[in-house]
């Protein structure tokens, strides 16, 4: 099995992942279509991520599947995380809501709270209240 990292050498997306069409004109990012390729379709949710950090690599040995907060995580053990967003939870600045409250609203959404609800009931956006339930922010240390 070949090692090294295999880079696209097309046309990549503003976030320098290689890109490319299928079935008319469809586009889609080059290792996420490795991927599927090699190992079927890709669950909704879940992020096709680097081992070896390289956006244009697409190199099936180097790529494994994880959630956002899989991938974060990476980043973060790999010192790729830098400046204010390396500060998780309460450690971050821009915090507004205490570990506990982010405890309560991931309860409340698991006994079938609306996240508006929840929203206002916190004073943040609805937004927020998404991405902790899916993991995109209050990511684990």
């Amino acid at each position: 099995m070949r090692t090294e990292c295999i880079e696209w050498h097309g046309k990549p997306t503003k976030g320098g992942y290689g890109r490319t069409k299928i079935n008319g004109g469809v586009a889609v990012l080059v290792h996420r279509r490795a991927w599927e390729l090699m190992n079927g379709p890709i669950q909704a949710g879940l992020y096709v991520c680097h081992h070896c950090d390289n956006r244009k690599c697409f190199n099936v040995a180097h790529l494994f599947l994880g959630t956002h907060a899989d991938n974060m995580h990476d980043m973060k053990v790999k010192g790729r995380r830098k400046g204010i967003n390396d500060q998780f939870g309460e450690d971050n600045p821009n915090n507004k809501l205490s570990a506990q409250a982010v405890h309560e609203i991931r309860v409340g959404l698991r006994f079938g709270a609306s996240q508006g609800s929840l929203a206002r009931l916190y004073g943040i956006g609805q937004p927020t209240v998404s991405h902790i339930e899916h993991g995109q922010t209050w990511v684990s240390k």
